[in-house]
C-alpha cells in the first residue's frame, strides 16, 4: 500500500467584484444557478411566480407535496430534509404520499431518543421522491437548527451534538449511500453558540470514526448556515474564507473551537466546503429601528442595492459574487406565521416574497427584479403585485402599425420538429417571426421602422408572464440582432413564457387585459 495523499485544497475563493459580471445575463445565469426557495407548505401557485430566479428548491421535509407538480413542470431540483423528530398525524401524513401507512398509529417518533423512528419509513418517503421527481435529487439535508435549546423551540428543534453524531451514523450516511446523495450539514451560523454546536458535532462525529456504526466527517459535502442580516460587508467579513480577521468569522471560530481536535488538518477539510446560506434576510439587524423585523419596503430596497451607504450592493448581488456561497434561499417565499407569535410572528410576515393570495411583496418584488433588465428598475412600494388577471388592469389593446404584405406562417410552423434553419425555407413558413431578417441595406422587412415602442398584451391566466417577458425579451434582444426592428414576440403555453424575442434599443412596454385569448402568440407591432 502507497503513502497516504492528503486531500487536494480546493482553489482560493475568487474576490470578484460585483462589475465583474459582463452583462445582465450573466447575473441572471449566476442568480438561477444559486438561488432557490425555501416553503414549508407553499402550493405550485406560490412557486411559479419566482420561477425564473430559482434552480431549486426545499420544503424542510423529504417528500414535496403541493409543490410537486411545480418541480416536474419546469424541471427545478428538489433537496429534501431528515427531520429529527416526527409526528405521524403531524408529518408523516403530509410527508408521505396518499395512501401511505407507516407503523405508528400515532404520537411521535424520534430518531435521537425512544420511540425510534423506523430507517425503512425515511427510505420509503424518499423513494417516492426519487420515483415521482423529473429531476434527480442531488442532496440532503441535516437537521434544522438542532443547535435551538430556547425554552420555546427545544422541544421541536434541539439535538445535543453527541446525539446528532450518532444520527449522522445510523441514518444520514446511509441514506447517501443508498439514494447517492451528497449530505449537507445541520445548520449552523455566525452566533458562537452555533458554531460552538457544530464544533462539538464535529468532535462527537469524529470520536465514533471507529465505532461499530463509525461517523465520517468527511461525508459532510457542504455546510448549511443561516444569517439574518444584509449589509454587504457583514457577509464578506463573516463568511468569507480568504479574510478570516473579525472574530465572529465563521471559519476562524470553527477552526479554533476545532484547534488540531485528534491531530486532524481541519483547515484543509474545511476548505474543500462551501456554504449554502439556506436563510437569509434582513430580519436581525438594528433591532431598535425595526423591533418587529425588518420593514418589507426596506428590505427591498436593501435587495436592490438602493442603500448603498448601509449596506453596499445588497444581500443577493454579494451573495452572487462570493465562491464560498454556492447557494442560497431568502427566509421565507410565504409563511402563515401561525406557528409563531409576537415579534417572530411579525418577522416572518414581513420577510415574506408572496402572500396568502399570491401578491408579490415588496422584497419578492426585488428578487423577481433581478430577471429584469436594469431600465426596469424595481418598484418597492407596498401595492401588491400579482401577476394574474383577477387584479389585471382591463384596458385595450393598443393599435396595430399598419401591416405590409408580408410572406404566410401557417399555425403549424411553430409545433413542427425540424429546425427554423430549415422551415424558413418553405413558403409556409416562411414569414413566421424565426425567419425574420434585416434586409441587406439596413432596411427592415414588414415592421414599420419609424415605430419606437411595442406594446405586448397578454391575457394567460394565473402565470408571471410579465415579468418574464420582459427578462426574456431584453435577454434575446442582444442574442437576436437580426430580428424586425420594433418587433417583439412573446409565445406562452400553459401560462408560462417559452419564447421571446425582440431586437436591440426596442423600448418595450407591458400591459395586462384581463380578457382571455385563444392564440398563445401575442405579436402587436
Amino acid at each position: 500500500q502507497g503513502p497516504s495523499v492528503a486531500p487536494t485544497p480546493r482553489a482560493t475563493p475568487s474576490q470578484w467584484r460585483f462589475e465583474d459580471f459582463k452583462s445582465a445575463d450573466e447575473i441572471r445565469d449566476v442568480l438561477v444557478e444559486k438561488h432557490g426557495l425555501v416553503c414549508y407548505s407553499c402550493d405550485r401557485d406560490k412557486f411559479e411566480q419566482f420561477t425564473d430566479t430559482v434552480s431549486w428548491a426545499y420544503n424542510y421535509r423529504l417528500y414535496p407535496h403541493d409543490e410537486k407538480d411545480w418541480y416536474n413542470a419546469h424541471l427545478k431540483e428538489f433537496v429534501p430534509m431528515l427531520s429529527h423528530s416526527v409526528n405521524k398525524k403531524w408529518e408523516f401524513d403530509q410527508q408521505l404520499p396518499n395512501g401511505y401507512q407507516t407503523e405508528f398509529e400515532d404520537g411521535e417518533c424520534y430518531m435521537h431518543r425512544q420511540p425510534k423512528c423506523a430507517f425503512q419509513d425515511f427510505v420509503d418517503i424518499l423513494n417516492a421522491s426519487k420515483q415521482e421527481l423529473l429531476v434527480p435529487m442531488q442532496y440532503i439535508f441535516g437537521a434544522n437548527e438542532a443547535w435551538d435549546n430556547t425554552s420555546s423551540k427545544r422541544a421541536l428543534k434541539w439535538i445535543s451534538p453527541t446525539d446528532m453524531a450518532e444520527i449522522w451514523a445510523e441514518y444520514m450516511m446511509p441514506i447517501s449511500e443508498l439514494f447517492d446523495l451528497k449530505l449537507i450539514s445541520p445548520t449552523f451560523g455566525y452566533h458562537d453558540k452555533h458554531c460552538e454546536w457544530f464544533v462539538d458535532f464535529l468532535k462527537a462525529c469524529w470520536d465514533l470514526r471507529n465505532a461499530s456504526t463509525p461517523c465520517d466527517v468527511e461525508t459532510i459535502d457542504t455546510f448549511s448556515v443561516h444569517y439574518y442580516q444584509c449589509p454587504q460587508h457583514d457577509h464578506l467579513k463573516y463568511f468569507g474564507y480568504n479574510d478570516t480577521s473579525d472574530s465572529h468569522n465563521v471559519k476562524r471560530q470553527v477552526l479554533t473551537m476545532l484547534d488540531g481536535y485528534g491531530g486532524k488538518d481541519w483547515t484543509s477539510w474545511y476548505n474543500q466546503r462551501r456554504y449554502w446560506m439556506t436563510e437569509v434576510n434582513c430580519n436581525h439587524e438594528d433591532g431598535a429601528k425595526w423591533p418587529g423585523g425588518m420593514d418589507p419596503v426596506e428590505s427591498c430596497q436593501i435587495i436592490s442595492g438602493n442603500r448603498s451607504e448601509t449596506h453596499g450592493i445588497g444581500p443577493f448581488r454579494t451573495l452572487l459574487r462570493m465562491d464560498e456561497v454556492a447557494r442560497f434561499n431568502w427566509w421565507n417565499t410565504w409563511n402563515d406565521a401561525t406557528t409563531n407569535t409576537g415579534t417572530s410572528s411579525q418577522r416572518t410576515l414581513d420577510a415574506r416574497m408572496i402572500d396568502n393570495d399570491n401578491m408579490v411583496l415588496p422584497p419578492g418584488k426585488a428578487i423577481a427584479s433581478m430577471t429584469f433588465p436594469t431600465e426596469f428598475g424595481t418598484d418597492c412600494s407596498y401595492d401588491p403585485f400579482h401577476f394574474g388577471p383577477s387584479h389585471a388592469p382591463t384596458v385595450s389593446p393598443a393599435p396595430s402599425a399598419q401591416p405590409t404584405t408580408a410572406p404566410p406562417c401557417e399555425s403549424w410552423c411553430s409545433s413542427n420538429s425540424n429546425d427554423w434553419s430549415s422551415k424558413c425555407g418553405w413558403s409556409a413558413c416562411s414569414g413566421c417571426d424565426e425567419c425574420a431578417r434585416d434586409d441587406d441595406d439596413g432596411g427592415s422587412s414588414t415592421a414599420d421602422a419609424a415605430s419606437t415602442s411595442i406594446v405586448v398584451t397578454t391575457a394567460v391566466a394565473g402565470a408571471a408572464a410579465i415579468a418574464a417577458a420582459a427578462g426574456y425579451a431584453y435577454k434575446h434582444s442582444r442574442k437576436s440582432p437580426h430580428l424586425r426592428p420594433n418587433h417583439v414576440t412573446i409565445e406562452l403555453k400553459d401560462g408560462q413564457v417559452t419564447r421571446a424575442q425582440v431586437p436591440a434599443g426596442t423600448e418595450v412596454s407591458i400591459v395586462v387585459s384581463a380578457s382571455e385569448t385563444e392564440n398563445p402568440i401575442v405579436s402587436d407591432l
